[in-house]
Formats: C-alpha cells, sequence, structure tokens
C-alpha cells in the first residue's frame, strides 16, 4: 500500500503552482479554494486569488503576470465559461490570465499550463481546453476535497504526483546484463 506521509527534505521537489479559474457561482470559487487548500496543506505551493483577493500587493495585472510568470505550473480549471472568456476579446481578469499564458507558450513546456476539470457537473472536454494545450495531459478532480490515494481519486493522485515531482510507479533497477552462453 502506498503511503501519503510527508516527504522528507532530501525526497522530490515540488512545483509551486498558480490555479487560474472563472467561477459563475460561489460554489465553483469553492471548488477551487478546496483543491488550493488541498495542495497546500499536502506541500505544494499552491497559489489562487482568493488568498490576496482584500488586499494584493499589487495592482492584479501586475499580481496575475507575476504569479503566471514565476510559479513552476499554472493549472487551468476548464470549464465551459472559463474557456469562452480565455478566448474571447473582451476584458476581464481571466482574459488577462489568457494573454500572460498565451505569451508563455512560446517555448515553454507543455507541462508548464494544465488543464484541470473540478467536480462531477464540468463535463471533461476537449473542447474547453484552450487550443495550444489540446491533447495535453488533462486531470479530473471529480471527488472534493480530493485525498491522495484514497479510491475514487486517481486523477487527483496523478496530478499530485506531478506537482511533488514523483512517479506514482517509478521502475525497478536496471539489473545486470546475463551473459548467454
Amino acid at each position: 500500500e502506498k503511503s501519503s506521509s510527508p516527504v522528507e527534505s532530501d525526497g522530490p521537489s515540488a512545483k509551486s503552482c498558480f490555479i487560474s479559474y472563472y467561477a459563475d457561482t460561489e460554489a465553483e470559487r469553492n471548488q477551487a479554494l478546496c483543491l488550493a487548500n488541498t495542495l497546500r496543506a499536502n506541500g505544494i505551493e499552491a497559489m489562487i486569488d482568493i488568498y490576496v483577493e482584500d488586499d494584493p500587493p499589487e495592482n492584479w495585472p501586475q499580481w496575475v503576470e507575476s504569479q503566471i510568470t514565476d510559479c513552476d505550473v499554472t493549472l487551468l480549471i476548464c470549464s465551459p465559461r472559463y474557456s469562452e472568456i480565455l478566448t474571447s476579446r473582451t476584458d476581464g481578469h481571466v482574459r488577462f490570465h489568457g494573454t500572460v499564458m498565451y505569451s508563455l507558450l512560446a517555448g515553454a513546456s507543455p507541462r508548464r499550463f494544465v488543464p484541470v476539470f473540478l467536480g462531477n457537473d464540468v463535463p471533461v472536454q476537449q473542447a474547453y481546453v484552450p487550443a495550444s494545450l489540446q491533447g495535453a495531459r488533462m486531470y479530473h478532480v471529480s471527488i472534493l476535497p480530493p485525498q491522495l490515494n484514497s479510491p475514487g481519486h486517481e486523477s487527483f493522485t496523478a496530478l499530485y504526483a506531478f506537482l511533488s515531482g514523483q512517479n506514482r510507479t517509478p521502475a525497478p533497477p536496471v539489473g545486470r546484463v546475463v551473459k548467454l552462453d
């Protein structure tokens, strides 16, 4: 049985992440916050705008740009409305996330921006993933709050493994070559 104990300091190196999302409802906002809180509780330096919404250290566009630029990974919480705003020509904070993201995509690792679907209410559809990330690994965290190594939470555990720099099934050591007679 796999353990979900904290990783020792000489273990894998966790990535920092920024969570980009759009919420029409308080429930959607709470889902994104739940993901951020769970990641932080498990050693991932996750950041979301809710943590600083009353007092950002700088103006919002500068803060968002620095979060997306400075983190290792940006988690895109994909939904029909997020996709619509991200790719639209209208102004707004999600559209600004898209502008920064598209400027960084050139030359960036395809794992720099990670599509995530939250809850069972949002269907997992490629149509809701930005065109430049079509074919990227997607994660569907369907049960909230997510729990590591629990039945039904395999996608969250896979996302956590990626963010914490762990391989869920590491390759065994290579043995010695056998001399044939």
